[in-house]
């Protein structure tokens, strides 16, 4: 079944209402139910040629919003454990480095850092580490390949390290003594 534009447009303007209805039940977040009705309709705009749809439309809508709702609540999870764990391990291990080092010096200098990064290195780089989407997610959402993605992660990477050197050193120096 290939997904003609005029039809595309139809289905937008038949389901988005309730489909994004429909994922704020389930997130209880507006800009996250936005966000997943808004990729799914992305994705089936990408499989247009090659879609094919055994049952309704609508089950394969609210079934495709579903299983990004439940993604995204199990990325949720995950990343607050991560932030959970990282918060006790960084108070019970490094509280004496946290004292010698200003963390909104090191927050003002890693901003300004990232400013410095080309524009779609930065957006590649904020992708990944902040949105924490894969390479191939950032390819598709941007239109590049995976191999570009990982070019610019690795020079975003490289520049940081350098920009931040002095805070990187004082942390490790602290950490060890």
């Amino acid at each position: 079944m290939a997904l003609t534009k005029e039809a595309f447009e139809d289905i937008f303007v038949n389901y988005y209402e309730s489909l994004y209805g429909y994922a704020f039940t389930i997130l209880k977040n507006e800009l996250f139910a936005e966000e997943i009705v808004s990729d799914v309709f992305y994705r089936l705009w990408l499989k247009k040629d090659t879609i094919k749809i055994d049952a309704s439309l609508a089950g394969y809508l609210y079934k495709s919003v579903y299983n990004a709702c439940m993604d995204k609540i199990r990325h949720n999870k995950t990343r607050e454990a991560f932030k959970r764990n990282f918060l006790y391990r960084s108070t019970e291990n490094i509280l004496d480095a946290a004292n010698e080092i200003n963390a909104k010096d090191f927050e003002k200098k890693f901003y300004a850092a990232l400013l410095k990064l080309p524009e779609q290195c930065r957006t590649v780089f904020q992708l990944n580490r902040m949105e924490e989407l894969s390479y191939k997610d950032i390819a598709i959402r941007l239109g590049i390949s995976v191999k570009t993605v990982e070019a610019h992660m690795s020079k975003a990477l490289r520049r940081l390290r350098i920009s931040l050197v002095e805070f990187l050193t004082a942390l490790i120096f602290l950490i060890w003594h």
